[in-house]
């Protein structure tokens, strides 16, 4: 579901839909229905979600449920980032920190700490 404070942004030649922090959250795949058909009218590239806008259980990769999402998006033809503070999450698990880092080394699905450092990313594949 988007909210008010949900973005569109035009940046290095992509839409992007911004998701804030105040949404809500995210807690299965299909969550992700409604941010998805708002990103298909926009014509949206990029989904850009806060951590905030996950449930926990994202970030627990026995869940399986960052995997499911993700595919679900890149199947669509949208790709992910994910912008916060995921100290935490990574000190708990070794698998998360190497499912990120191998992640971030491609171009559909990144782990980044804020939108500025999004665009600066986003700006070397342009």
């Amino acid at each position: 579901m988007t909210t008010p404070s949900d973005t569109l942004l035009h940046l290095h030649g992509q839409n992007v839909l911004h998701c804030t922090a105040d949404g809500p959250v995210i807690s299965h795949p299909g969550d992700l229905n409604d941010l998805m058909g708002h990103a298909f009218g926009h014509e949206v590239r990029w989904l850009v979600l806060d951590k905030a806008r996950l449930s926990p259980d994202f970030f627990v990769l026995r869940t399986r449920f960052a995997g499911e999402a993700i595919q679900k998006l890149i199947t669509h033809g949208l790709k992910l980032a994910i912008v916060g503070d995921l100290s935490a999450e990574l000190d708990a698990s070794e698998a998360l920190r190497d499912f990120i880092r191998e992640s971030n080394r491609g171009s559909s699905v990144w782990f980044l700490e804020d939108l500025p450092a999004f665009e600066v990313r986003l700006q070397r594949l342009s």
